[in-house]
């Protein structure tokens, strides 16, 4: 399928910032491309939607190459990662990086690129033995694009929480395509204490002691957070906060959610949130579950302690189109009859029908790139087959499924209404433990630009040209991206120079 250029020039614009460092003349031109008012409304990537879908990620920056799985010095993904200025992460090696020390994104700019890992891909865990940190990846700076990496912290005797966005440096950040799991005495996902415009999209967060939560220590701090959009993603086998959202803004659509022991999703605090074509399938656990709504809002802040604490501010919510296999919720109908008030803390039950007066009529304006709402009979269909990590680009940029067996399991269990919730007492090997991930061999690279010689021979540019990578091409993506995010360049039609193929 040909699209022009034009076709991924849709929704927000991007915010850039004066700030950002220079990294020369032949650097500062290419930006400028990359800046121009053409460009100005360019996804992350094709596909990448939600308020973080602006994200300029490494975009005309230099590439850096990850080629062994220390967990740090040269060639490290933590060499990477500390590095100032607009980079792309490729890998030269697949593998698990076991970490001695969470993994710090602090310098802005930064596209982490898994998919470009060959063999079996990238797996990050927790060392057994020397770890210290309470999370195992966290980002606190703007404009990132993490993509197709699995996170998994593992049993071992901390508790960590495998990802956090937070604090109110981090902005403008998409995770794509992550496969995030066994933080056992830990929170799977977390946004914490003020970012805004964050997106998680087409993931796993599965089977750990509590999977998503986005709030603060503070009603102030919870309510700094501002668009978090969650959506297409596959959230199964925790006992609770699947999610937890306690954030001034928020959209959870087209989820699948699953297999849930105390409550599915839930609001905290004076929320403005919206739910919508969000499919709810009861597994093995979810038959004592605490009620049977799915949905339930808590006025209170979760920290408060008593029904008479006063309500800071009413939730302001909008909620269509979800099916709820336990509590009879239909997407054809009214869906509010089906959510419930509970609070004031997670710890009590539910204390009646949520009023009316929370219930918004219109959803929230979108933010970064609108998000395409499906209806949730297309879910299992759209999400689970490509959902997490599982695929990689082979050597002239086609996908390849590469799915590891942990997630195949876990959407295999799914399937034949299976699955286990952890405590926090679990370890990796009542789940079969860390699956082997293979080292594969890496592609060609003459030039030293992070594109495979394969890929640039089949779209007739040159191979040899170590500033060819960097250069923005008439899409508006850099020809590194274009390659990373599975596209070609058509150089048929001298009239279309800027038209890329879908592979």
């Amino acid at each position: 399928m040909i699209l022009s250029a034009n076709a991924f020039l849709t929704g927000g614009a991007l915010c850039f910032g004066a700030s950002r460092p220079a990294m020369g003349f032949g650097f500062l031109t290419m930006a400028f491309l990359a800046f121009s008012p053409a460009h100005a409304d360019l996804p992350a990537f094709p596909g990448a939607e939600g308020a973080g879908a602006a994200a300029v990620g490494g975009r005309g920056g230099i590439v850096c190459k990850v080629t062994n799985l220390a967990d740090s010095g040269p060639g490290s993904l933590r060499e990477c990662v500390n590095m100032e200025g607009p980079r792309v992460v490729v890998f030269r090696v697949g593998g698990t990086i076991v970490l001695n020390s969470q993994l710090n994104i602090s310098n802005p700019y930064i596209t982490i690129a898994g998919q470009t890992a060959p063999g079996g891909g990238i797996q990050i865990r927790a060392s057994d033995t020397n770890w210290s940190g309470s999370r195992l990846l966290r980002v606190a700076t703007g404009d990132v694009i993490i993509r197709y990496i699995r996170l998994r912290p593992g049993a071992n005797g901390n508790r960590i929480t495998a990802v956090t966005a937070g604090w109110s440096g981090a902005s403008r950040v998409i995770f794509d395509h992550v496969s995030i799991s066994w933080s056992f005495d830990g929170n799977g996902f977390s946004v914490w204490s003020g970012p805004s415009d964050i997106t998680l999209q087409n993931s796993i967060v599965a089977e750990n002691r509590t999977n998503i939560v986005s709030g603060s220590g503070s009603e102030s701090g919870a309510l700094a957070i501002k668009n978090l959009d969650l959506h297409n993603n596959f959230i199964a086998n925790a006992s609770h906060r699947n999610p937890l959202l306690k954030t001034e803004s928020i959209r959870y659509i087209n989820n699948i959610n699953y297999n849930w022991s105390s409550y599915a999703s839930r609001t905290s605090g004076g929320v403005n949130g919206d739910f919508v074509s969000n499919l709810y399938t009861p597994g093995p656990a979810s038959k004592g579950s605490r009620a049977q709504q799915e949905i339930q809002f808590n006025p209170y802040s979760e920290e408060m302690a008593s029904p008479e604490r006063a309500i800071q501010r009413d939730p302001s919510l909008y909620v269509a189109g979800n099916e709820g296999g336990q509590s009879g919720m239909d997407p054809q109908t009214d869906n509010w009859p089906y959510t419930r008030w509970v609070g004031p803390s997670e710890n009590h039950g539910v204390l009646g029908s949520a009023p009316e007066t929370w219930k918004r009529s219109e959803p929230l304006a979108h933010a970064g790139i609108p998000i395409t709402v499906r209806h949730v009979s297309e879910l299992e269909e759209h999400i689970l087959p490509t959902v997490g990590a599982s695929r990689r680009l082979d050597c002239e940029g086609h996908w390849v499924h590469n799915r590891d067996s942990i997630d195949n399991r876990v959407i295999d269990e799914y399937h034949a209404n299976g699955g286990k919730i952890p405590s926090s007492s679990s370890t990796e090997a009542e789940f079969g433990g860390f699956p082997i991930i293979g080292s594969g061999a890496p592609c060609a690279d003459t030039s030293g630009d992070g594109i495979p010689d394969e890929w640039l021979k089949a779209n007739g540019l040159d191979y040899t040209n170590p500033t060819l990578g960097r250069t923005i091409h008439g899409s508006g993506y850099s020809y590194l991206e274009l390659y990373i995010n599975g596209l070609g360049v058509e150089r048929s039609s001298p009239a279309s120079p800027g038209s890329i193929r879908v592979e």
